[in-house]
């Protein structure tokens, strides 16, 4: 029988059928490698292998007939015997051997991309929140990455800004240059070849500037973006910019499907609605009646009813979200502590809190949450004071974002060299290691110097002073939201500003020297201190943000006053009390441009006098009265002359006396003068090219988010 069957075709055609197997199997293993080919290309090749194999044996034993009847010494009587029989053969036995191989073969090696997507939906990060109800695999989300390429960095740390169309087709990104600038590019995602929209020009140097924050209308065929604090629309192609509306605003405004802007008024803090081409200004009906700021408004759908954030001036992220119910005409508070709140077509609010995305299921027709809050995506990265935040989706689920962390309104901060700045141009480093300092503050008599020195690893800062005498450093707060400290006029105490943060309150606080008692709360609302009067009694005080800025006066142990010192100017920061206390030098942006100014104090109403020419900030007073300093570009100016009238003020033109390039830059209040020495006090930071991020910068791409949504937060109803 073994003679016979290793004479057969079965044999034969078997052995031979191994042996080539095992060599398309090794050749498979050397040559898909080298061409990067799918792994879906080795699984065909191997199933159709498997499959081929029973096949191959069904029809060599279905062919064996005739050589058994040779064998036998019979000659077949015709071939219609051998044909008749190989049909059956085929039939009865070809047929379910071939089904079973196939069978075995999808058991032994499942499809790849089954495989490859579960791998995919397990990667850690993926977001906050893992669900065991499983994904309908013809919407599982997929997650890519996009690459922008060098956008740089803005100075306060925002690698870009961007926006998604509605239709998922167009994305809108903000890239940096080196030298200034925003750059808003359009990215047509069939082809990815980003282009230059329109040219944004931005100082670094002012880099806290209201410029940026692109949307799209409801087609995609514009960009809305903002630019010195007003409105303006480009064609996604590219085109003359176009302002659309005198009022200035700030970012989250949003396009709505009636070709209606809802925005938010710099005056007032309130919501209005204009046609797109910036006619017909209205209020809205049913806001808040209060004194916070009212930003990033978003449509429900059609309707009617709105989302917005409701926050104090200083910062977006101390917001909640609230719902503008169009039925009444009434708001109500909707999720508390967030803020860039939207509406998903999945049947959810998207919103932002601490730096990653949060949603709750929400029933648009009955205008109410309907779940838990739950996180979805971790880590996005977020200016959170002025509520930027890099995300968004379309309205068929494609969701984009840029991983990252919060940046503050600080902007990043870098490691510095205290440098004095002597009055013959001679430069001195000061003995103190290399750290990421800002707003110098020498105490008036002479002997300390107050600094904010911050953590950028946990994005903390602290108060810290430094005794000239001792070259010491020592710290004086520890709450890690501490900034911007000034001293007052006997130099026993340092006033400082405070972030919220958890177990301690926003405003205004102050601690010994020494260090000695615990921080005291002095304005709860109040945002940065900023002088003292002669007699030690009165603070000012800076509150606000952006072009709604203003400073107030206060005197110590009483209530804070509700109405700003300066009625009739705009943006109104930087104030500074001569040392005589007879005047006030401030800045102010209400001709378009940051100037100083001087004012009689405590009459302030009594005149009004330009000091600076083409721009400046940062006044400072010497101390014997006889010079005002401020800064403007890389460069200190000081205007001497000043008069000692009462009632007159007087001054020289601004001469330049030193270069502080290499400055911190986009930080207020960067240097001080000596109140007896004359020289000046500054943080020499590395080059530019070291401050600005030349990494490329990359987004993930989430399709079928709104599968995700459902799965991870899911509604009670």
């Amino acid at each position: 029988m073994f003679t016979t069957f290793k004479k057969s075709n079965v044999a034969k055609v078997g052995s031979a059928y191994v042996v080539v197997a095992w060599i398309v199997l090794q050749l498979i293993e050397v040559v898909l490698p080298t061409f990067e080919a799918p792994t879906w290309i080795g699984q065909t090749i191997i199933f159709v292998l498997v499959l081929g194999f029973p096949i191959t044996l069904i029809l060599a034993w279905a062919s064996q007939p005739k050589l058994e009847l040779e064998v036998n010494g019979n000659a077949p009587q015709g071939s219609s015997q051998v044909n008749g029989l190989l049909v059956r053969r085929l039939i009865l036995f070809g047929g379910p051997s071939a089904a079973v191989a196939g069978l075995l073969t999808f058991v032994l090696f499942p499809p790849n991309l089954e495989r490859e997507t579960e791998v995919s939906g397990n990667l850690p990060n993926a977001s906050l929140t893992l669900s065991t109800d499983p994904y309908n695999p013809q919407t599982r989300p997929v997650r890519s990455s996009l690459l922008l390429g060098q956008t740089r960095s803005r100075a306060i740390g925002l690698r870009s800004e961007l926006a998604l169309s509605d239709d998922g087709s167009r994305l809108v990104f903000n890239s940096y240059g080196e030298t200034g600038g925003i750059n808003m590019n359009l990215l047509e995602l069939d082809s990815l070849t980003p282009v230059i929209v329109q040219d944004v020009k931005l100082s670094y140097d002012v880099g806290y500037c209201n410029c940026g924050g692109p949307s799209f209308s409801p087609d995609g065929e514009w960009i809305l973006y903002v630019e010195d604090s007003y409105l303006k629309r480009v064609r996604a192609e590219g085109s003359t910019p176009q302002q659309i509306s005198e009022n200035q605003s700030t970012f989250g405004a949003h396009w709505t499907e009636d070709g209606e802007i809802i925005y938010t008024d710099f005056l007032d803090g309130k919501l209005y609605s204009m046609s797109a081409a910036g006619r017909s200004s209205q209020f809205l009906e049913g806001q808040l009646d209060s004194g916070l700021t009212h930003s990033f408004p978003f449509p429900i759908d059609d309707t009617g009813s709105l989302l917005y954030t409701a926050h104090p001036p200083e910062s977006v992220s101390l917001g909640n979200t609230y719902l503008l119910n169009s039925n009444d005409n009434s708001s109500s508070l909707l999720i508390e502590d967030s803020f860039n709140a939207r509406y998903a077509p999945s049947g959810h609010v998207v919103f932002v809190r601490d730096g990653s995305i949060w949603a709750v299921p929400f029933d648009k027709e009955s205008l109410i949450v309907t779940g838990e809050e739950v996180p979805v995506i971790s880590g996005i990265e977020t200016w959170a004071d002025r509520g930027v935040s890099n995300f968004d989706f379309s309205n068929y689920g494609r969701l984009v974002y840029l991983p990252g962390e919060e940046v503050n309104a600080t902007g990043r901060v870098l490691e510095s060299d205290l440098v004095w700045l002597n009055r013959d141009g001679t430069r001195e480093s000061i003995d103190v290691l290399q750290q990421p300092f800002s707003w110098p503050q020498i105490s008036p008599n002479g002997e300390y110097l107050a600094l904010t020195i911050h953590d950028s690893d946990r994005g903390n800062s602290d108060i810290w002073v430094y005794d000239f005498a001792l070259k010491t450093l020592g710290k004086r707060t520890f709450s890690g939201n501490a900034s911007r400290g000034i001293w007052n006029r006997d130099s026993s105490r340092i006033f400082f500003r405070t972030a919220s943060s958890a177990g301690v309150a926003n405003g205004i606080w102050s601690v010994a020297t020494n260090g000695a008692g615990a921080p005291e709360i002095v304005v709860p609302d109040g945002f940065v201190p900023l002088s003292f009067s002669v007699d030690n009694t009165t603070l000012i005080y800076g509150k606000g943000l952006g072009t709604n800025r203003n400073i107030y006066s206060m005197q110590l142990g009483s209530e804070p006053p509700s109405e700003p010192l300066l009625q009739d100017s705009t943006n109104i920061s930087n104030a500074q009390i001569s040392p005589d206390g007879n005047w006030i030098s401030y800045v102010s942006l209400e001709t378009g441009t940051n100037q100083v100014y001087v004012r009689p104090y405590p009459k302030i109403e009594l005149g009004k006098w330009q000091v600076s020419l083409d721009g400046g900030r940062e006044p400072t007073w010497s101390s014997d009265n006889k010079f005002l300093y401020f800064v403007f570009g890389d460069d200190l100016f000081e205007v001497a002359n000043l008069s000692r009238d009462s009632e007159e003020f007087s001054a020289g033109l601004p001469q330049i006396v030193g270069d502080l390039s290499g400055k911190q830059g986009n930080l207020q209040r960067n240097y001080d003068v000596h109140p007896t020495e004359g020289k000046v006090l500054f943080m020499q930071t590395p080059e530019r090219g070291d401050v600005l991020n030349t990494e490329i910068t990359s987004l993930v791409m989430v399709e079928n988010w709104f599968e995700e949504l459902r799965r991870l937060a899911p509604s009670n109803q």
